[in-house]
């Protein structure tokens, strides 16, 4: 990628990376739904160049199991067989809780993110603050559900 788009990414906070990617799966959603597969795939490849972008980027180097593993799931849902089995209401809860809470850019800090298993259930668990709120989501890996939504206020 071109070097200025590069740097301008890497200014951003992961916030507000990740909720731009959010806006490509979102479009390549619209399109896959609207039959338009090159359409969709294009928006796909574009998420995944930025989601390659998070991965370079320094300051996400706590955050790259997760970042390679949005990867191969877009890889595998838009242009694969589906293997993970993964929705779209699943891809639309995980990046639209990064675009509801994308703040302006100084408001958000503490984000962290990964896989877990909670009572045999796997689990992507999303933690973040805004501001003195805290924002604490786990996510069923299989179904997309919100299985837990916390939001406390730091005092």
């Amino acid at each position: 990628m071109d070097k200025e788009i590069k740097e301008k990414w890497f200014a951003m906070p992961i916030q507000m990376q990740i909720s731009n990617i959010g806006s490509e799966v979102g479009r390549a959603i619209q399109w896959k739904n609207k039959g338009n597969e090159k359409r969709s795939e294009g928006f796909c490849q574009k998420a995944i160049d930025y989601l390659t972008l998070t991965i370079e980027d320094p300051k996400n180097v706590h955050r790259i199991g997760e970042l390679i593993f949005c990867i191969r799931e877009l890889q595998d849902y838009f242009l694969g067989s589906n293997y993970y089995g993964t929705t779209e209401e699943m891809l639309k809860k995980y990046y639209d809780a990064f675009i509801r809470h994308s703040k302006s850019e100084t408001e958000v800090s503490r984000q962290r993110a990964g896989l877990d298993s909670e009572h045999g259930r796997k689990v992507c668990e999303v933690r973040f603050n805004v501001g003195r709120t805290e924002y604490e989501y786990d996510i069923d890996a299989d179904t997309g559900e919100i299985v837990k939504l916390d939001i406390d206020l730091d005092d």
